[in-house]
């Protein structure tokens, strides 16, 4: 059986995104896929696929939506590829974060991020020289644990936990290196929840061979790897155990570390995003 897709270009609706780069990846990886077949009109799709443009859902997307005359016409075919760190699904397709405690009300999957924040090098070996248990650098507003977090750990002496005060994709080449220096040294990769459960920081330390401490009570986890074989889940009421949770567990760090960076490598490595 065969399914053809159409892949929305920018213009066609107001709510695709202006970059297309990433939608004309996905046709061309779609091209050469067995089962698929690529439309060349909207009308003769199995799927009709949108690249989401970023933005924060409010009571305006939802009045957009209605607006919209491709959204309309369209409506029963439509998937969307949606990257806001905040979204709520309207519509059926693939976010990069969805919340437990929120059901969404139309078949939603999560997925990794589509693009790398610090355009990481790609470490062809898994690396592991910690000097340190922990380490988590973020910015505290976004949500209340990530305050919690430091105020346990920050005087532990065992690891790094401290507070980022630039905006968001502000900063320098010096912050990222000293970011990623960070992760290196550490056993154990903090990853608090922000202004959503999923982060960018979950991704980088699978990257980087460190084992993900997910602390987001809402995180729904995208599908593919076996996460509890090298991550560990910290409830955000457990906040106040960290130290004695990570030291009894110490000695699983390094391979809770390798078997990250081998999922990263299987599942959510730059090709097979695509």
């Amino acid at each position: 059986m065969t399914t053809s897709i159409y892949f929305v270009r920018p213009g066609e609706t107001a709510i695709a995104a202006d970059d297309p780069h990433f939608i004309e990846a996905l046709e061309s990886s779609a091209a050469s896929m067995a089962g698929i077949a690529v439309a060349s009109k909207p009308e003769t799709a199995d799927v009709v696929l949108i690249d989401e443009r970023y933005q924060y859902r409010t009571w305006r997307y939802a009045d957009e939506l209605a607006c919209c005359r491709f959204v309309r016409q369209h409506a029963e075919r439509i998937c969307v590829i949606n990257h806001d760190c905040h979204a709520r699904p309207f519509l059926p397709g693939l976010y990069v974060s969805l919340e437990r405690s929120r059901p969404p009300w139309v078949r939603a999957l999560p997925i990794p991020y589509k693009r790398d924040l610090w355009q990481i090098p790609v470490p062809n070996r898994f690396v592991y020289r910690p000097e340190t248990l922990f380490a988590f650098r973020g910015t505290f507003h976004t949500h209340p644990v990530r305050k919690r977090i430091c105020r346990v750990l920050s005087s532990t002496g065992l690891g790094i936990c401290e507070e980022l005060r630039k905006q968001f994709h502000s900063h320098d080449h010096n912050d990222q290196q000293r970011y990623l220096k960070e992760i290196r040294n550490a056993c154990f990769s903090l990853c608090p929840r922000g202004i959503s459960p999923s982060s960018y920081r979950l991704y980088e330390s699978m990257q980087l061979g460190r084992c993900p401490v997910v602390i987001a009570d809402d995180w729904v986890a995208p599908p593919g790897p076996d996460w509890s074989r090298f991550a560990l889940f910290v409830a955000e009421s457990d906040t106040r155990c960290l130290p004695e949770m990570l030291a009894r567990v110490a000695d699983q760090a390094k391979g809770k570390g390798r078997l990250a960076w081998e999922a990263w490598q299987e599942f959510f490595s730059w090709p097979r995003r695509r």
